[in-house]
């Protein structure tokens, strides 16, 4: 339809295919000469409607005008066939055109307003008038584009997606194209996306009926480069929804690749990945890419049977969901299910590294608590084999007792002695031993003043016997000790009884012994 307010192509690669005497005389009428004068009336012929403001454009067989709809005031675009090529033939084809535009009433396909005819029988008709570019020119800015191509292919596209359902509407119908190419996809200045030019289309009803009345000398319709194998090859009973299929995908080709397909020694295109790269655009997908070449297959049985599933195929992809064309594997899989839950997956993702931090975390302390626990168990066999010598002790003590001492009470009273100072030993050792295991977990990083307490009443308790038994060089040696470990555990503030204690022994210390090192600075209030 409105194809026509784009200039034909002289190189013919999205021009409509016509005869052989149009293609070699550049003057034909109606083709590449020079616009043609309105001859007729347009107001006189709509009874005063219709204004004829200027011409839009023109293709093989007609014109698209510009004109003002003085009732409804509102400009429209009319479509008429040009002088040269009015026929009966051509009046046939151009009221098939308007008919089968009519049928369909759908967003993605311009509608037919009105139909009318000049006082010389040729007929025009009434559409709006389209805002925007068509594909073409997109197409052919977009190669010009070195930046953010993958933007402009992202729009392609929807765009594509888009005119693949208005196909799919029209299959529905029993309604072929046949002429679909980058010059009759027109893209609005608001989104909208139209199919145009239905001047090729036919019913698929009438194919074998119009076959016949035809026979072998029936023109073939369509562009070079766009048409399905079937379609060039004049096969009119073979044209299927297949055949547009085919035009689209060619048209997908182009978005992608930013060419035409090129044939290989097989006839088949080159592959779209391949034409892609020797053509330095961007990285295909695999996935939009079996897209592609299913759509291009030669045989009609390997391709998409009509636009419905190419349309399926085309939103599955854009949705990140599985297509018909291409067999994921498990990663690219995932991939799609992140894209499609980013919300979700991003929670998961986050939920994920909080449980390995956690089991980290976790795995650490249980390492931290098993040294710990085999540390208390060697503490556990050190106190036992403590005990068994300590019990040892005590029969061998009562047997020097009952040899040395003949007089009962005199053995009770150094019995009890020398049994509390092997208890006292005895208990220190095992106080300090439990200790040093808890020192162990100190070191760990587990500090509590409760361990500085107790390591420092253990201390205080052994000075405390030793001064007793007047041991003097054993006081000293236990306090030099408990100095010299003030490096290895945090001591933390001595209580002040702690303190009073530790003076005491000092000033024993300093009245039985030379003068003892000083009190350290931690220890003191």
């Amino acid at each position: 339809m409105t194809s026509s307010s784009v200039s034909p192509d002289p190189t013919g690669t999205d021009a409509p295919l016509v005869s052989d005497s149009e293609l070699t005389d550049p003057a034909a009428p109606g083709l590449w000469g020079p616009p043609e004068e309105l001859d007729f009336d347009l107001s006189e012929a709509t009874g005063g409607r219709l204004e004829h403001r200027n011409e839009i454009g023109m293709g093989g067989m007609s014109r698209v005008l510009l004109a003002y709809d003085t009732v409804l005031e509102r400009e429209v675009a009319v479509k008429v066939f040009s002088a040269g090529r009015d026929n009966e033939a051509a009046r046939q084809q151009f009221l098939r055109e308007v008919r089968i535009t009519a049928m369909l009433g759908h967003p993605g396909i311009v509608p037919v307003h009105d139909l009318g005819s000049e006082p010389g029988g040729r007929q025009f008709f009434t559409m709006p008038v389209l805002g925007g570019t068509t594909l073409r020119e997109q197409l052919s800015r977009g190669r010009r584009r070195t930046v953010r191509r993958d933007l402009l292919v992202s729009h392609w596209l929807n765009a594509m997606l888009q005119v693949c359902d208005a196909m799919a509407y029209a299959h529905d119908r029993g309604i072929l194209h046949l002429d679909l190419k980058p010059s009759n996809i027109m893209l609005g200045d608001h989104g909208a996306v139209m199919v145009l030019d239905w001047g090729a289309a036919k019913r698929r009803a009438e194919l074998p009926a119009e076959k016949e009345e035809l026979g072998t000398e029936a023109k073939v319709t369509g562009t070079p480069g766009f048409m399905a194998p079937e379609q060039a090859a004049g096969k009119l009973e073979w044209l299927s929804p297949a055949a547009d299929v085919f035009s689209l995908g060619v048209i997908l080709y182009e978005v992608l690749t930013g060419q035409k397909p090129e044939r290989g020694h097989s006839g088949a295109p080159l592959p779209v990945v391949r034409a892609a790269r020797e053509n330095e655009v961007d990285r295909v997908p695999a996935e939009l890419a079996a897209i592609c070449e299913k759509s291009l297959a030669l045989h009609i049985d390997q391709r998409y049977q009509d636009a419905n599933e190419l349309a399926q195929d085309l939103r599955n992809y854009l949705e990140h969901r599985a297509t018909s064309a291409f067999r994921a594997g498990p990663v690219l899989r995932f991939r799609r299910w992140r894209r499609r839950h980013h919300s979700l997956s991003a929670a998961l993702i986050t939920l994920v590294c909080t449980g390995v931090v956690v089991a980290t975390f976790g795995l650490v302390t249980f390492l931290q608590h098993r040294a710990y626990t085999k540390a208390l168990d060697r503490d556990v066999q050190v106190d036992r084999k403590d005990h068994g010598l300590a019990t040892r002790q005590s029969r061998w003590t009562r047997s020097r007792l009952e040899r040395l001492a003949p007089d009962e009470q005199e053995q009770l009273n150094l019995a009890e002695t020398l049994r509390r100072e092997d208890l006292a030993r005895y208990l220190t050792g095992h106080r300090l031993q439990m200790s040093l295991s808890a020192l162990l977990a100190a070191r760990g990083g587990r500090h509590s003043p409760e361990l500085g307490h107790e390591l420092r009443m253990l201390w205080l308790e052994e000075m405390r016997m030793l001064r007793n038994r007047g041991d003097t060089v054993a006081v000293r040696r236990a306090y030099d000790r408990m100095l010299g470990r003030k490096q290895a555990v945090p001591w933390w503030r001595w209580e002040p009884d702690e303190y009073l204690d530790l003076k005491e022994l000092r000033l024993w210390l300093a009245a039985n012994e030379e003068q003892p090192q000083p009190i350290p600075e931690e220890t003191k209030q």
